[in-house]
């Protein structure tokens, strides 16, 4: 790029803007700088005009190791290009639909594959930027080496690839080793059971005691298999939960009666459950998970309940909408240096690894779990579950339920895909029989129920699966059924960026997780 021509670019700008034209000093300056730019710079440029390269970097040169800048002027991008790019279209072809796009837009950025003497394919991003010269549309090619990018996702892709086999491989080896242990304790349970039955008329008391023991301990074998195998199902996140609505009662008698089946309930132990609290026994769960559970509770109290004592058992409900279901023993004191360990699954203090895998399993309920423990004896262990909507107590403004303070009426709309949380949120409205509560369980169902319902306020949770709240927000902005309707985010990423965000995007307003239902109440009155 010759001096003559850089004046002439820079007479036709200061022309086109009514500038003072240049002196011949700041001309000189200019021109020297932009070589400066141009010519020192890390990466590849060049200067493309009637689609081939009239001018580059030395950059440029050592990329495509050509022997020099001679060897690369006049030539079309394509040729050193492989014939056809990773997409499948031909490289001379793209390559003058890349450069039409940049003049017509001004500007144009895209991937590109090259070939270096050697034939060696490299990556690169290219940005193309139009720029007038001699009063000619010319462009400003600059490469960015993609090749460490491209290693460096490949390499997480490879070990992304290992890592899922290596968990298939474990979930192979601990399902075959689940095959291997079970045989032989069938036959050691199976054959212990029928010794038992056979006991009374046939041992004498001290056998009798050996055949409990072979029972007792070939059924904590099984259970810890079991448990080994729900570890590791919780590690990979195979698990697979029914969230469904369960009786409490029910719950808890199973639970009792499996827990006594174990055989190590001394006869001085006394198991005590204290009445439900009125109206409410629903909650929602996966069943056979909790009762999984509270067997493991209920048998880990037994357990460290030494001699004479009890176990309560009792339930409450929380302030948010969970039924807390707690399991009391009276035995030896939880350490306080052993409070972080209780639910390590290697920790050998005071229980086995079912406490993590409990903890575990009612996170995926979205519940919670927790512990009570002082320096005296008795520990008590909790859990936390949604109840469901539609059974609790009539509650009076005195007992603070949020939505009879509601003074409007209409329809909410509710997209979230945790169903523990939307029947949490069907909890706060069904206080309110003026408001019509609906649900969604992904944004492409809530978008199209938010168009035929017409709902007067949606509430809309941003980590969803498919589209995000960010993108539902904008398809709902722009859709004439929807544009109008006021939407909430509702989400527990709720930093201060991400606060300002939603209200540059167009959110209402943003509640934060857990949800505050004095803040929704007032959303709501202020909003339908």
């Amino acid at each position: 790029m010759t001096k003559r021509q850089i004046e002439n670019t820079t007479s036709l700008q200061n022309d086109e803007r009514g500038e003072e034209p240049k002196t011949a000093e700041q001309y000189k300056e200019g021109f020297h700088n932009f070589q400066r730019v141009f010519y020192n710079a890390v990466d590849p440029v060049f200067l493309i005009s009637g689609q081939r390269f009239f001018d580059c970097n030395d950059a440029a040169v050592v990329a495509l190791e050509a022997e020099n800048k001679l060897e690369l002027l006049s030539m079309h991008p394509s040729e050193f290009s492989p014939v056809d790019q990773p997409d499948g279209e031909n490289s001379f072809d793209k390559a003058n639909r890349m450069i039409h796009l940049a003049l017509e837009n001004g500007f144009h950025r895209f991937d590109w594959v090259h070939k270096k003497r050697t034939g060696e394919l490299f990556s690169v991003e290219v940005s193309l930027t139009a720029i007038e010269l001699d009063g000619q549309p010319i462009l400003h090619a600059l490469w960015k080496d993609l090749t460490v990018p491209k290693t460096l996702e490949e390499s997480l892709r490879t070990a992304l690839h290992k890592a899922e086999n290596a968990n298939q491989m474990t979930n192979q080896f601990l399902s075959q080793i689940s095959h291997e242990l079970r045989e032989p304790l069938n036959a050691i349970l199976g054959f212990a059971q029928l010794l038992e039955i056979e006991s009374e008329h046939t041992f004498n008391r001290t056998q009798n005691e050996y055949i409990l023991e072979i029972l007792r301990g070939g059924r904590n074998l099984l259970g810890m298999v079991d448990e080994l195998l729900d570890l590791s199902s919780l590690e990979t996140d195979t698990i697979e939960l029914q969230l469904e609505e369960i009786s409490v009662q029910r719950l808890i008698a199973d639970s009792i009666k499996i827990a006594k089946s174990k055989g190590s309930m001394s006869a001085d132990l006394t198991l005590v459950v204290e009445p439900m609290i009125e109206n409410i026994d629903l909650i929602y769960a996966d069943y056979d998970r909790t009762r999984q559970i509270l067997v493991n509770l209920i048998s880990n109290a037994i357990k460290y309940t030494k001699g004479k004592g009890e176990v309560v058992i009792k339930c409450r409900e929380m302030p948010d909408g969970m039924l807390r279901i707690s399991v009391k023993d009276s035995g030896c004191a939880t350490s306080a240096i052993s409070r972080n360990q209780e639910f390590d699954p290697l920790s050998a203090a005071r229980v086995d690894m079912g406490l993590a895998i409990s903890r575990n399993l009612v996170k995926l309920m979205s519940g919670r779990m927790g512990f009570i423990s002082s320096e005296k004896p008795g520990s008590t262990f909790w859990i936390e579950l949604p109840i469901i909507a539609g059974q609790q107590k009539k509650f009076s403004k005195e007992e603070s339920s949020q939505a009879v303070d509601l003074e409007v009426q209409g329809k909410v709309l509710y997209i979230e895909d945790n169903l523990a949380n939307a029947a949490l949120m069907k909890n706060f409205f069904a206080g309110s029989s003026a408001i019509t509560f609906l649900s969604a369980e992904d944004a492409e169902e809530g978008i199209e129920k938010a168009r035929k319902e017409q709902p007067d306020l949606i509430l809309l949770d941003i980590y969803l699966p498919g589209i995000d709240g960010w993108e539902a927000l904008k398809i709902l902005k722009t859709m004439p059924e929807t544009k109008d309707i006021p939407v909430v985010a509702v989400s527990a990423s709720a930093s201060d960026e991400d606060i300002a965000r939603g209200k540059v995007v167009g959110f209402t307003d943003y509640l934060a997780k857990p949800v505050d239902f004095d803040k929704l109440t007032d959303i709501v009155n202020s909003i339908v």
